[in-house]
């Protein structure tokens, strides 16, 4: 099985990588993507009101870049649709959609928000690196910041690949290493654990964190890299750089990357302030998000 370098770290405490993804399933399902946005009861209509509000403010290049409106009558697959937020748009536009997760509560939530829209969509729980579909039956492959969460990443590009059509499309976001959010992870991340362990005591924050229970001093990066994108307590967030990108979707007739993302409102006075053209050339330049869109 193919674990990208940096996983050394993040397998400290855990056995293999059955029982890490594992902790990533009972992560999601304890806090499913984007529910902390929602000001209203989980599974009403105003829950999933605002949660779409929010996602499209802070990032409103997904829009654009996901092609929610080009793909009619198309077999769309998302891969970790979290709570539907997304799929909701490709059904809005008659894609024929269909969402695996590995998440049940997530499934859960997504379901039925289509079910009070009255949008057609099905909803699978699966794990990204062993899919259980016909190879060559999606024409788009939609995955939003899910796959650098699986342990082992490539295997689930190359689920992508087989269940494409040939033509058919992959389009995915993964963290970018080339960003000042890898950089704050680094410096603010890490500062902020350190004082989460004085409060925390020793040992209880490296069972949180997933560390092993004598272990002192230094704080690894892979550590401070996951507890500073998803939440604390993320057990598995990855970060990677174009010419990795590149690598690891060789097996696609073409490849094109594009950055995308930069977080204005972590920034205390400014964020709120900063125009949305400034922060959309921030997020090409310095942004948090890779965009790969991908040709069989």
């Amino acid at each position: 099985m193919h674990i990208h370098a940096s996983t050394s770290e993040t397998l400290l405490m855990v056995s293999s990588a059955a029982e890490l993804k594992d902790r990533v399933r009972r992560f999601w399902d304890n806090q499913p993507c984007g529910v902390r946005h929602g000001q209203a009861e989980p599974g009403t209509r105003e829950f999933y009101r605002t949660v779409e509000a929010h996602r499209y403010l802070q990032e409103f290049h997904i829009p654009e870049i996901a092609e929610f409106a080009e793909h009619t009558n198309e077999r769309v697959l998302e891969i970790g649709g979290g709570l539907g937020t997304d799929g909701r748009q490709f059904a809005r536009h008659g894609a024929r959609y269909i969402d695996a997760d590995l998440s049940r509560n997530s499934l859960t939530l997504a379901r039925e928000g289509f079910r009070l829209e009255r949008l057609p969509g099905g909803f699978t729980e699966a794990d990204a690196e062993n899919l259980p579909f016909l190879s060559e039956s999606f024409d788009v492959v939609y995955s939003h910041g899910v796959l650098h969460h699986t342990p082992d990443t490539q295997r689930a590009i190359n689920e992508v690949h087989r269940l494409l059509k040939p033509g058919g499309k992959a389009i995915v976001m993964l963290y970018a290493r080339e960003s000042l959010g890898y950089a704050a992870a680094h410096v603010l991340g890490r500062a902020r654990l350190a004082a989460l362990r004085r409060r925390m005591g020793r040992g209880k924050f490296n069972e949180f964190v997933g560390l092993p229970a004598d272990h002192r001093g230094w704080i690894p990066t892979q550590i401070a890299v996951n507890n500073s994108t998803d939440g604390l307590g993320n057990p598995l967030s990855r970060f990677y750089t174009a010419g990795e990108l590149h690598a690891m979707f060789g097996r696609f007739s073409r490849v094109t990357l594009a950055k995308h993302y930069f977080p204005r409102h972590k920034l205390p006075v400014i964020g709120p302030r900063l125009p949305r053209r400034a922060a959309a050339w921030l997020g090409r330049t310095a942004g948090s998000y890779w965009y790969i869109k991908a040709v069989k």
